[in-house]
């Protein structure tokens, strides 16, 4: 499960990564390895892997509990059904980033962007998906990666046929 994590300010990337893993852990995530920390503002990728098998379904089950999870505290309600140990690793994710203005955090299909201080989460499609693999500059573009996405999954208007004399 490969992860992006992106801060703008990056002093509070150790808060934000330990974070991150205790929430991907709690969905039976451990850490398989590690990229390179850039110095200054934080792009770092991690990649993670299950502790044990589980088909694609699982998993899709497992990052919608997590965007679950993740909705559910910034809308600041509290449901019955939400684990209580999902639910503290997805509080102190967001607690981790609370003095970060402008961050992303990437886990697998699920986008989680902080821009002027705002949190937004969405699950990415497979075209967008295929779109931030061949464009992986924009995930270090927190305030304008949305409207990029929007932009590419517009459809493209038809070429006219070519002249043929």
């Amino acid at each position: 499960m490969p992860t992006v994590t992106y801060l703008a300010d990056g002093s509070h990337h150790k808060e934000v990564q330990a974070a991150l893993e205790k929430l991907l852990d709690a969905f039976g995530f451990d850490v398989n390895s590690r990229g390179p920390h850039v110095l200054g503002s934080v792009f770092q990728k991690t990649q993670f892997r299950l502790r044990k098998a589980l088909t694609s379904d699982q998993i899709t089950e497992r990052l919608l509990k997590i965007e679950r999870g993740i909705e559910l505290q910034l809308v600041g309600k509290a449901q019955a059904d939400v684990d209580a140990l999902q639910g503290d690793a997805v509080a102190k994710l967001l607690t981790a980033l609370k003095d970060e203005p402008t961050a992303l955090i990437q886990i697998g299909s699920l986008l989680l962007i902080k821009a002027d201080g705002v949190p937004v989460v969405r699950n990415l499609t497979q075209e967008e998906l295929r779109y931030l693999e061949r464009n992986p500059r924009l995930l270090e573009q927190p305030a304008s990666i949305l409207r990029r996405l929007a932009e590419a999954s517009q459809p493209q208007p038809a070429l006219p046929p070519a002249n043929v004399s």
